[in-house]
């Protein structure tokens, strides 16, 4: 180029358009990987950070990733989650939206956004889990043998996620207090102690082996894979035609697996009595509202509950003396 004063304007016009890149922040797909560097592969379990890593290559990039964060709104969000919606179900959709939503919340907290943009939600059929009977438990239990029964106890008696059971070392299982001290492979990152049951207990002790630290492993010692460990729990529940209480067959295209023995663990709780708190302790959940999706299989309690209200009051006099102190302590 001959004309230094062109090539003077092409130049500044370059800068120009630079200096605004930079003013406008850093674009949505740039600060995704700002958050899975500083946030995701630091802190959450691999498995997290793997489906979290699928979200943003398979959608949330191709579809917001030239959008410069400062300028992303909701109705940007809410056209991708419409696209999504055309070849997925709702409850997938919202799982890749929840990644969105975790990064937006976190570029807040490094204040690389004023007010993050609302992503909602699409409406979704409230499913009850489903779970195994205990005639359904036991042949399962009964069926299995070598390392797959005793990955089947843990998960039906003790609630633990199959990650947590495949990652469960014999240094973990506290034979004094009948005790499991899950701190390997635990999806929030929060160890917690579930006591053992005494079938769960007979059950570990006739596994008990000296192969190798992991509890769950083949005859070499050699770990077992969540793909096999699928697989075989599959095969199993295929033989013995083993099916939830919705009548779905476990691990078939409508079953989920192994996670359906951590459902049958709170549910048999939660029938018998026990707690919601409690039983979020024993699982490991941060929050109630997870727990509370069982709260349904236990209305004989809730009768109880207002049942206390057909027991006769206080009597009049200590009524009085109660409501006295009551108002002495507000003055």
């Amino acid at each position: 180029m001959d004309d230094p004063a062109l090539l003077d304007v092409l130049v500044s016009a370059v800068i120009a358009k630079a200096q605004a890149r930079e003013r406008r922040g850093p674009t949505v797909a740039a600060f995704l990987e700002t958050w899975m560097a500083e946030r995701v592969e630091p802190e959450c379990a691999w498995r997290t950070a793997r489906g979290r890593r699928y979200a943003i290559d398979n959608h949330l990039a191709p579809g917001l990733g030239a959008i410069p964060l400062e300028e992303l709104t909701s109705e940007d969000i809410d056209r991708l989650g419409a696209r999504m919606r055309r070849t997925m179900q709702a409850t997938t959709v919202n799982a890749q939206l929840g990644v969105l939503r975790a990064c937006l919340r976190y570029a807040e907290e490094r204040h690389q956004l004023s007010r993050a943009p609302r992503v909602r939600m699409l409406p979704t059929e409230e499913r009850d889990p489903d779970w195994l009977t205990e005639e359904a438990r036991d042949a399962l239990l009964g069926a299995a043998s070598g390392w797959l029964r005793a990955a089947v106890a843990l998960g039906a008696l003790a609630g633990l996620r199959v990650s947590e059971i495949l990652a469960l070392e014999w240094r973990d299982v506290r034979w004094g207090s009948r005790s499991l001290h899950i701190c390997r492979g635990v999806k929030t990152r929060r160890p917690r102690t579930v006591p053992m049951c005494s079938r769960l207990h007979e059950e570990l002790q006739a596994w008990r082996h000296l192969r190798g630290p992991r509890v769950i492993c083949y005859d070499d010692g050699a770990r077992v894979s969540h793909s096999i460990a699928w697989r075989r729990l599959r095969d199993l529940a295929a033989a013995e035609q083993v099916r939830t209480v919705e009548g779905v067959l476990l691990c078939s295209g409508g079953g989920k697996g192994w996670h359906v023995l951590r459902h049958t663990f709170a549910s048999h709780l939660v029938q018998r009595g026990v707690s919601l708190y409690e039983v979020r302790d024993l699982l490991g959940h941060r929050a109630i509202r997870h727990t509370e999706v069982y709260a349904h299989l236990s209305p004989a309690r809730l009768v109880d509950a207002v049942g206390t209200l057909d027991v006769p009051s206080l009597s009049p006099d200590r009524e009085k003396r109660s409501v006295a102190r009551r108002r002495s302590r507000k003055d």
